[in-house]
């Protein structure tokens, strides 16, 4: 470590200029530096929508992470509704184009109900199904 009094002065100026009060302000992170090897094209692609963007390289490079990680993350987000009933209405009319129209209405209607709610041995055992509880 080199003592204070050889330190430059611009050091000093500098360190004083950074030195914080401890307040709510939270202190400035240490800056990296992060190098990232494009092959040339990439490179070229990268600097046209920079300047599309009105954006430097590393600006740009940046930007287009965020980008990516924000439309990945909408890809990848689950859809936390559901619509039970239109999705067994869907389910049976998918159901039904795929039996014989020949077929007489009434076994329609137990084929669409054995395939949508199961064999009846296992209906009990169906957890999402309202009113049933684990065994």
């Amino acid at each position: 470590m080199i003592p204070r009094k050889v330190r430059p002065a611009r050091a000093c100026i500098l360190s004083q200029s950074l030195s914080f009060r401890r307040s709510a302000m939270p202190r400035p992170k240490k800056f990296e530096l992060n190098v990232v090897h494009l092959p040339p094209d990439l490179a070229a692609h990268v600097d046209v929508w920079a300047a599309a963007h009105m954006l430097d390289r590393p600006a740009a490079i940046l930007r287009l992470v965020e980008l990516g990680l924000r439309a990945e993350a909408r890809i990848a987000a689950p859809h936390h509704f559901r619509d039970d009933i239109a999705i067994e209405t869907r389910v049976a009319n998918q159901i039904g184009l795929l039996i014989d129209p020949e077929t007489p209405e009434e076994e329609r209607e137990r084929r669409i109900h054995r395939l949508t709610d199961g064999p009846p041995e296992f209906v009990d055992f169906r957890l999402d199904l309202p009113g049933r509880r684990a065994h």
